[in-house]
C-alpha cells in the first residue's frame, strides 16, 4: 500500500505536482487546534518528501516545498484576514497582504528545506531523517527569526494527545516538533527503520501514561476566579461602548457567591480598560470596590504612560481593596506584529505604504517577564503573559527572580473570532504547562478561559462566546522538568548533533540505492 501510494505520487508531473503539494499542505491543518487530527501529518509528510525526492532538479524540489508551506500557511492562518480588517478596515485592498503575502512568505521556509534536503534523495532512510531534520530548523527559524512567528508548529498536532505533549516537558514544543517529523517520516524509510521510528513513538506514549499516572493534579487552598465578559472586538472599538464595557467587567467581578471570603485572586482579560492613565483614579477606585476583602484583582489595561518615553502600554496591573492604588504592574513585552507595531516601519514609510503604516500607533514593549510576588499575604507568585507572548516557548519566567508558582495569560482573541485562531492559541498554553511544570490561570475576553494544571490536564474552560465567570482552586505547581531548566539548548544541541552526523555520512558512506518498500 505504501508502494502504490508513493508509486502515485512520485510519478505527478509538471502542474498537478504543485497542486498536490499545495493540497497536502492544507490537509495537514487538520492536525492543529481545534481539530487535533494528528494522523494528517502521517499522510502529509511523507508525500512532502515523496514530491521533492522525484523532483528533476533543485528548482522543482524548491517549488514543491513553498507549494506545500502554502498550502500550510494559508490554510492554517486565514484568520489574520480578520485580525487585519481590525486594524486595517480602512485600507481594505491591503486585505490580500494577510491572507497571502504573510503565509506565502513563511511557506519560504519550507521551500528552503525541501531544497536542502533534495541532494540526499538517493537513499531513503537518509533522505527522510535529512528531511525530517532541515523542516525543524526551518520550524524553529521561522519562530525566532525574521518572521518571529512561532504559531502551528508541527508538534501542535498532538494537542489532543496528552500522553504525546508530555515530552514536551523534556524537549519543549520544538523537540515535539523533531520528533513528530521523524514519525512522520517513518513510511518514507525503509521498512526496518521506519518500524524502529513508530517504536519511538510509542515509548514516547508509554512514559505519556506513566507521567500522568504518577502526577495527578493536587490543588491548593486559593480561589481564582477568572473574568470572561464575551466583548466582541466591534464593541471595544466603539468608543460610545466603554462605560457599558467597564459596568459588565465590574458586575461579573462582583458575583457574589458563598466562598467569596476563599478568592484570592480576580483576573480580568487583556485591555480590558482602554485607556488607562495615572490619574485614572475613579476606575480604580471602583474595581477595588468590586473586589472581595481578600482578593487581588489582576486586571489587563492598555496603560498610558507619560515618562520616560510618552506612550501605550499593554499591561496588567494589580488592585487591592487595602490600598487605594497600583500596587504592581507587568508590561507587554513581545508586540503582535502589524497591531501593536509595524514591522520595518521606517523602511515602509519611505514606501507608497507610508500612510497606512502610520495609522498602527507603535505601542512601547515591556522590558521583559517578570515575577510578582505579593509579599504581605505570602500568595502563590505568578509570571503574568500577555496574549501573543503565550506562542514563545521558553520565555514564560524571569529566572533572575526564582520560580513562579502559576502562569498568568490574559488575551483577547475577539478579534479573530468565527476562526480557529482563538482555539489554535489555547492550544499553545496547554504545551507551555507542560514545559515550564506550572499551572496556568487563562483570561479571555471572549474565550477560551480556563485552569491548566501542570500536566496540561484542562481542569475548568469557558468556551467562545460565553460571558461568565470561573470560580476553580488553583493547581500545585510541578518539581521543574528540564525543559524548564535547558529552554531551547538541548534540543538544539540534539538537533545539531544529528544534522552533522547525517551530514558526515553522506561524505564516509556511500548511501545504498532508494529501493520500493
Amino acid at each position: 500500500m505504501i508502494a502504490r501510494a508513493e508509486s502515485f505520487v512520485s510519478s505527478q508531473q509538471g502542474w498537478r505536482r504543485y497542486v498536490l503539494a499545495f493540497v497536502a499542505g492544507a490537509f495537514m491543518v487538520a492536525a492543529m487546534p481545534p481539530t487535533g487530527v494528528f494522523p494528517a501529518l502521517f499522510i502529509s509528510i511523507p508525500i512532502l518528501m515523496w514530491l521533492v525526492a522525484a523532483a528533476r532538479g533543485a528548482f522543482g524540489a524548491f517549488m514543491t516545498g513553498w507549494a506545500f508551506g502554502c498550502g500550510f500557511f494559508i490554510v492554517g492562518l486565514y484568520w489574520l484576514g480578520t485580525a487585519f480588517k481590525a486594524f486595517f478596515s480602512h485600507a481594505m485592498w491591503l486585505f490580500p497582504v494577510s491572507v497571502i503575502g504573510i503565509p506565502v512568505y513563511i511557506a519560504l521556509y519550507y521551500a528552503a528545506a525541501a531544497l536542502l534536503a533534495w541532494p540526499f534523495r538517493r537513499n531513503r532512510t537518509h533522505y527522510a531523517l535529512m528531511f525530517a531534520t532541515l523542516l525543524f530548523w526551518a520550524e524553529y527559524l521561522r519562530g525566532h527569526y525574521i518572521t518571529n512567528f512561532p504559531w502551528n508548529h508541527l508538534g501542535y498536532g498532538w494537542h489532543h494527545v496528552l500522553p504525546v505533549l508530555q515530552s514536551a516537558a523534556w524537549f519543549g514544543i520544538y523537540g515535539l516538533t523533531l520528533l513528530t517529523l521523524i514519525w512522520a517520516a517513518a513510511p518514507v524509510m525503509s521498512r526496518r527503520a521506519g518500524a524502529a521510528a513508530l517504536l519511538g513513538l510509542f515509548f514516547v506514549v508509554g512514559f505519556g501514561l506513566c507521567h500522568l499516572r504518577l502526577n495527578p493534579t493536587v490543588e491548593t487552598p486559593h480561589l481564582v476566579r477568572i473574568v470572561q465578559p464575551n466583548i466582541s472586538q466591534a464593541e471595544k472599538e466603539d468608543g460610545s461602548k466603554k462605560s457599558d464595557i467597564f459596568l459588565r467587567h465590574l458586575t461579573l467581578s462582583a458575583t457574589e457567591t458563598a466562598h467569596d471570603d476563599k478568592i484570592r485572586f480576580i483576573v480580568w482579560p487583556e485591555t480590558s480598560v482602554d485607556v488607562f492613565s495615572p490619574e485614572d483614579k475613579r476606575n480604580v477606585d471602583r474595581i477595588t470596590l468590586s473586589l472581595p476583602q481578600n482578593a487581588y484583582g489582576l486586571i489587563g489595561v492598555n496603560r498610558m504612560v507619560p515618562v520616560p518615553v510618552p506612550g501605550v502600554r499593554n499591561s496588567l496591573i494589580v488592585l487591592h481593596p487595602r490600598s487605594q492604588r497600583i500596587i504592581a504592574q507587568h508590561d507587554k513585552f513581545i508586540l503582535a506584529p502589524w497591531g501593536e507595531y509595524v514591522p520595518y516601519a521606517n523602511l515602509l514609510k519611505k514606501t507608497p505604504f507610508g500612510q497606512y503604516v502610520g495609522a498602527v500607533p507603535p505601542m512601547i514593549a515591556g522590558a521583559g517577564p517578570s515575577t510578582i510576588r505579593l509579599g504581605p499575604d505570602h500568595l502563590p507568585a505568578f509570571s503574568p503573559i500577555i496574549c501573543f507572548e503565550s506562542t514563545f516557548a521558553g520565555r514564560m519566567k524571569d529566572i533572575t527572580r526564582g520560580k513562579p508558582d502559576f502562569l498568568l495569560f490574559i488575551t483577547n482573541d475577539a478579534w479573530s473570532m468565527g476562526t480557529p485562531g482563538p482555539a489554535q492559541h489555547f492550544g499553545f498554553a496547554r504545551v507551555r504547562a507542560i514545559e515550564e511544570g506550572l499551572p496556568i490561570v487563562r483570561a479571555a475576553n471572549s474565550g477560551i478561559s480556563g485552569i491548566i494544571d501542570a500536566q496540561g490536564r484542562i481542569l475548568q474552560r469557558l468556551d467562545l462566546d460565553q460571558a461568565g465567570i470561573i470560580d476553580a482552586t488553583l493547581p500545585e505547581s510541578a518539581k521543574p522538568p528540564l525543559y524548564a531548566g535547558t529552554g531551547d539548548s538541548l534540543i538544539l544541541l540534539l538537533a545539531g548533533c544529528l544534522t552533522l552526523c547525517l551530514l558526515l555520512m553522506t561524505y564516509f558512506f556511500r548511501p545504498r540505492p532508494r529501493t520500493k518498500a
